[in-house]
C-alpha cells in the first residue's frame, strides 16, 4: 500500500500495528467517524414527546452515577474554563476513569480533536475553507486514535474508548449536527497514514 489512502465517510479507519492503516487488519478498526448513526437518529429525529421521555431518562441514569454527568447546554462548545480544549463535563469525567498516565494523556489528545471537530463553525467558513478545516481536524484526530490503539493494547477497549469519547463530546442536537457536517466534509479525502509513535508530548 502507498502513503495515502482514502477514507470514505463516516466509514472508519482502519490501521495496522505501529505502521500502517490496512484493510486487512479489520481486527484493529478504528470507529473514528463511525458509531453514531443510532445515536444522530435519536437526537435529530425523535419527536419532542421522545426527547423529554429520553431526557428524563439520562438525567435518571446520571443521577444514578450510571452515566457521566455531562453539559447539555445549547451552547457548541460548551464550557472549557481552563482553555485545555476539553469540556470541563468531559474533563471531570475523564479524572474519574482508572487510566495510566499514558492512557489519560492519550484520551485527552483524543478528547480535544473531537471537540475540534464539534466545534469547528460550517456556518462561517466557505465549502472550501471549511473542508481544508476538516481535513487538518480529521488528521489530528487519526493521529489521536492511532495513539488510544498504541496505549490501549486490547483492540476491544481501544474501539471502545473511541467510540465513548465521540458519542460524550457529540452529547446534544447542535453538537450532533456540527459533527455530521464535519464528516460529511471528509467525504473522499485522502489522510497521510499515521506512522510510529503519534502521541503528543
Amino acid at each position: 500500500m502507498g502513503k495515502y489512502n482514502v477514507i470514505p465517510a463516516k466509514a472508519g479507519i482502519q490501521p495496522s500495528y505501529k505502521s500502517t492503516f490496512c484493510a486487512a487488519d479489520a481486527s484493529r478498526w478504528i470507529p473514528a467517524f463511525a458509531g453514531m448513526t443510532v445515536f444522530c437518529a435519536l437526537l435529530l429525529f425523535a419527536t419532542s414527546a421522545a426527547a423529554q421521555t429520553l431526557s428524563q431518562a439520562i438525567q435518571k441514569l446520571e443521577a444514578e452515577g450510571k452515566l457521566p454527568v455531562l453539559d447539555r447546554s445549547e451552547h457548541l462548545a460548551g464550557t472549557d474554563a481552563d482553555h485545555n480544549g476539553i469540556r470541563d463535563d468531559i474533563d471531570a469525567y475523564i479524572a474519574k476513569q482508572d487510566y495510566t498516565e499514558s492512557q489519560r494523556k492519550a484520551v485527552e489528545q483524543l478528547a480535544r480533536g473531537f471537540q475540534e471537530a464539534v466545534t469547528l463553525d460550517f456556518q462561517s467558513l466557505d465549502k472550501l475553507a471549511f473542508k481544508n478545516a476538516a481535513w487538518r481536524i480529521g488528521q489530528k484526530n487519526s493521529n489521536a486514535i492511532n495513539c488510544i490503539f498504541d496505549k490501549f493494547k486490547d483492540t476491544q477497549t481501544a474501539n471502545t474508548v473511541s467510540g465513548n469519547y465521540e458519542k460524550i463530546t457529540a452529547n446534544t442536537k447542535i453538537r450532533t449536527y456540527s459533527y455530521i457536517h464535519y464528516n460529511n466534509a471528509l467525504s473522499g479525502s485522502v489522510f497521510s497514514l499515521p506512522r510510529g509513535d503519534t502521541c503528543e508530548k
